[in-house]
């Protein structure tokens, strides 16, 4: 009986060692992006009507609690997104186009934003990943399950996808608060 609970008290224990389990997604406390290590600043689950679509982490070398201090920061930062719920490409690109009309409506037709939709071919099926890479020098990574997308240099075009997800007028409030680590 003692070993049972020796046993059972170490894995306890050693859980938190493996990152975190969101909605059956394993999420990873820190990343490791250009040799520097990136920690998870929080996640949230994106919902659309009762479907759960994705988890969304977010990763910064210091804690942000709001859209300025990640501006301001001026680091490396990932937003990493995890379907747990198949997804047309068409479907994403239109959600983050609607999302960048009320915050920045010029980026969609702008030349980085063109380029940057046009990135995407394929649908996102239950257990893909879609990275989103902002670098310090505001190029953004688009990746699908690790493969690069595309790469492309614009702060404009970086801070309005930090602003979709974690800016004054965020794709969902409730993801927002999860992304910054308030809930």
């Amino acid at each position: 009986m003692k070993n049972i609970f020796l046993i059972f008290l170490l894995l306890v224990i050693s859980v938190p060692l493996y990152g975190l389990n969101v909605s059956g997604v394993n999420i990873s406390e820190t990343i490791t992006l250009n040799n520097n290590q990136l920690k998870l600043n929080g996640y949230g689950i994106r919902k659309k009507w009762f479907v759960k679509v994705y988890v969304a982490s977010l990763y910064t070398t210091k804690k942000v609690t709001n859209y300025d201090e990640a501006v301001s920061d001026g680091s490396d930062k990932v937003i990493r997104l995890d379907f747990l719920h198949k997804v047309e490409k068409n479907k994403v690109t239109d959600t983050i186009k609607e999302a960048f009309q009320s915050i920045a409506p010029d980026i969609p037709e702008s030349e980085a934003g063109k380029k940057f939709f046009s990135q995407f071919n394929s649908d996102f099926n239950v257990g893909d990943t879609l990275e989103l890479v902002l670098l310090s020098d505001g190029t953004v990574i688009t990746k699908h399950n690790n493969k690069v997308l595309g790469i492309i240099k614009s702060n404009r075009l970086a801070f309005g996808l930090l602003s979709i997800y974690i800016g004054n007028k965020p794709v969902d409030e409730e993801l927002k608060k999860g992304m910054l680590g308030q809930k």
